[in-house]
């Protein structure tokens, strides 16, 4: 789905969790990347996470990190942004 405000092509959840470096390299493989944080809050201003139903209610990987433990999740449940170490399992969305 297109966000034709910013022009940014969000394409559909990967199947598979991954831990934040293996999201990342999931989406380079498809010649993707990841979502940044700000992309994430201009998807909610939009009405982009209402458009994408398997974005809802689940915990997605950005690139945003904070140093070299902790990096920028997104819950899309809640519409928000959250810290958590980067092992941590989550879904992967990629961008474009």
């Amino acid at each position: 789905m297109r966000d034709n405000k910013t022009g940014l092509l969000w394409y559909p959840a990967l199947k598979k969790e991954s831990n934040w470096k293996n999201a990342i390299a999931r989406c380079e493989a498809l010649g993707l990347r990841l979502p940044n944080q700000d992309e994430y809050f201009d998807a909610e201003v939009h009405g982009i996470r209402k458009a994408l139903p398997d974005l809802k209610g689940k915990s997605y990987w950005s690139s945003s990190r904070i140093d070299p433990v902790f990096t920028i999740g997104y819950n899309s449940k809640k519409g928000t942004t959250y810290y958590d170490f980067f092992f941590t399992p989550y879904s992967v969305r990629c961008v474009k």
